[in-house]
């Protein structure tokens, strides 16, 4: 791509001193580091611990060392901090990633240096379901849940009323569907734009609407 300037780095073997000389003269900072199931357990546990934990508090040690960096964007994922729910231990049986993942974000928030936006997407669908909506932290994994759209609008369901293809959760009637990769992307970027972001954690679903959308 015209513009970007394309820098290797390893997050699992790589120094903290690296990581940090890889991001010089950066702003922002954003961390979409996750392991790939092998469904292996004690291969997975090995992963996510070296990479959705360890290598993303390595890529936070690097970025405080770095003086232009003014934000860090860490791309998590629902339920880190639901641990009672059934959704929770489906998940988490990839090798503890939630656990993980919530362990990095503590870590993140414990970095007082560094202002931090949170995101936390569900899982992913290859085909849109509908707009983007987001929550504040542990919102879409509650008992009740008092959404608003993209615009600002308070969304309010008939049970029964709403179906996606991939629901995520059922803990409410509203029906929260998978996001689209690019879906999330875009939501990065929007994130990126908007210096009045900081210190905070966002949840994204997608839901379905009549609207034109992303």
């Amino acid at each position: 791509l015209e513009s970007v300037d394309v820098v290797l780095a390893d997050v699992v073997n790589g120094s903290v001193e690296d990581l940090a000389a890889s991001m010089e003269g950066a702003q922002v900072v954003v961390c979409a580091a996750g392991f790939v199931p092998t469904y292996i357990p004690a291969t997975d546990r090995e992963l996510s611990q070296s990479i959705d934990y360890e290598g993303t508090c390595r890529l936070i040690q690097a970025a405080r060392l770095v003086p232009t960096v003014q934000r860090f964007i860490l791309v998590s994922s629902l339920l880190t901090n639901s641990p009672q729910t059934s959704s929770y231990k489906l998940l988490n049986s990839l090798g503890g990633v939630l656990e993980a993942k919530h362990a990095a974000e503590i870590f993140l928030k414990q970095a007082q240096d560094l202002e931090y936006v949170i995101i936390r997407p569900g899982i992913f669908a290859d085909k849109l379901q509908g707009h983007l909506i987001l929550g504040e932290e542990d919102e879409f994994t509650g008992q009740e849940t008092d959404l608003k759209n993209e615009w600002g609008e308070q969304m309010t369901w008939q049970r029964g009323e709403k179906r996606c293809v991939s629901p995520f959760m059922a803990a409410t009637d509203v029906a929260l569907c998978a996001t689209t990769r690019r879906q999330l992307a875009e939501c990065v970027v929007d994130v990126i734009s908007d210096p009045t972001l900081g210190n905070i954690t966002l949840e994204v679903a997608a839901t379905p609407a009549s609207r034109q959308t992303r």
